[in-house]
């Protein structure tokens, strides 16, 4: 089986997507996922593009030159072998119209009831209309009349006077010789001379409707219940997901913004225990399809939530690696800092050293880090802590606004190893310590400047 090479681009693109994703996961770098789609995103609307106005071209020039043969061999070379689906529709309602250009309506008919697509064509409504006159085919006509009637765009509004034109000619049986004398469309000339009393014969066409759609009936009782309570539950999944990370956030009761952070963060996997809740909605829809009942707002709104939860969900996974649970970034500093903190105590820790940082005051963060004592436990303060900081300007503004009303503080120089300087050398690391009595409870936040 040869695939097509539209099939293939979608294959690669899905391949290269999921390979992007994991690298992301691996080296712990959202942006790399959400630059490769943007890339992606990208080329692909550049390429089709360019390939878009190089059909454009040869339409137009087979279309000014009466040279349709060549026109249709061309778009019949590009179907199915150019790497962009959307390309190989604009090549298939072009090949249907350049068939009814070049006398061989049988085979325009043939193709739109092969492609799904063109049967939802606006291009294509007006020739659908003149085949179906042709079969006598009362039914179509009338729906293809009324679709480009309906039309809204100014390009087709030609189509539109001309089959109002058509309509009078056919209800009158008085053949309109401007159409006749005008129309590029030779089925269309033998339907004007047939009103006009010549012999002549229409082509025979495959018995098959072009109508692409059945009219799809009103939910109803048990159906219309279970369809509106679905709805309503996608709608308000993402408020349920935000309601449970808050709720199980508060137990917690976080000191600083990062660590709330870190909590709804290491919570949001639950987006996906509720993602069933829209997956369901899309699979309800496509029952109430198979049923012939109106379906697409079940659909649309449980594929959007859907893929809402799951860019959530997937949150817990792709920016989880810049935090840490590790006790050993407490012994190290304790060991560095030369202070006995107690064992009993739970810790989280940002790592600032990946990535890129912006600041507005000229410091930059390597760890910012919430350390919780045991109730049980107390710290033991000697000349190294001091009770309030006299050095502002020098130390991260968010850790001063996060210290308001602490009672204890440090700061240590790393390379001269200086208790709470009163200056600071910018070319040295630093770390502030500060201790809440009320929580029992460290901020620890390791700097050094631009």
């Amino acid at each position: 089986m040869t695939l097509k090479k539209s099939t293939i681009t979608i294959i690669a693109q899905t391949i290269i997507l999921f390979s992007l994703f994991f690298v992301s996961i691996i080296i712990n770098k959202a942006i790399i996922f959400i630059l490769g789609i943007v890339i992606m995103i990208i080329c692909s609307t550049i390429l089709s593009f360019i390939e878009s106005i190089k059909i454009l071209k040869a339409v137009n020039n087979g279309f000014n030159s009466n040279e349709y043969q060549i026109v249709i061999d061309f778009l019949t070379s590009k179907i199915d072998k150019n790497y962009f689906k959307y390309i190989n529709n604009i090549c298939l309602v072009y090949l249907a119209l350049f068939y009814m250009y070049n006398d061989e309506a049988p085979k325009a008919k043939e193709l739109i009831i092969n492609n799904s697509l063109l049967k939802k064509s606006k291009e294509l409504y007006y020739s659908r209309y003149i085949i179906a006159l042709a079969e006598n085919n009362k039914e179509e006509a009338d729906f293809c009349f009324d679709k480009v009637m309906n039309l809204k765009h100014s390009q087709f509004n030609v189509q539109k006077e001309t089959i109002v034109k058509i309509k009078a000619m056919i209800d009158s049986n008085i053949c309109d010789n401007d159409i006749l004398e005008n129309t590029k469309i030779p089925l269309l000339k033998k339907i004007c001379k047939k009103i006009s009393g010549e012999e002549v014969v229409l082509e025979s066409f495959d018995s098959v409707k072009m109508i692409e759609e059945i009219p799809l009936v009103k939910t109803k009782g048990i159906y219309k219940f279970v369809k509106v309570i679905l709805n309503i539950l996608t709608c308000l999944t993402l408020y349920i997901g935000l309601i449970i990370i808050t709720l199980s956030k508060e137990k917690y009761k976080v000191i600083t913004s990062f660590e709330g952070l870190y909590r709804s963060i290491k919570m949001i996997w639950v987006m996906f225990l509720i993602l069933p809740i829209s997956l369901g909605n899309v699979a309800y829809g496509l029952f109430l399809k198979s049923k012939k009942y109106q379906y697409r707002s079940n659909i649309l709104i449980g594929l959007i939530f859907s893929i809402f939860l799951f860019l959530f969900g997937s949150m817990s996974v792709l920016s989880i690696g810049q935090y840490k649970e590790d006790k050993d970034y407490l012994y190290s500093l304790e060991k560095a800092i030369d202070v006995d903190f107690p064992e009993e105590f739970t810790i989280v820790t940002s790592d600032w050293t990946r990535g890129k940082q912006t600041s507005s005051d000229n410091t930059l963060l390597k760890y910012e880090t919430v350390v919780r004592f045991s109730e049980s436990t107390n710290l033991i303060f000697d000349e190294k802590w001091i009770d309030e900081l006299t050095i502002n300007e020098m130390v991260p503004t968010l850790f001063i606004l996060q210290t308001t009303n602490y009672e204890k503080f440090m700061i240590y120089c790393f390379d001269t190893k200086e208790y709470n300087p009163q200056s600071i050398n910018k070319d040295y690391e630093y770390v502030a310590i500060g201790y809440d009595e009320d929580n029992n409870n460290l901020l620890i936040y390791e700097f050094y400047f631009k």
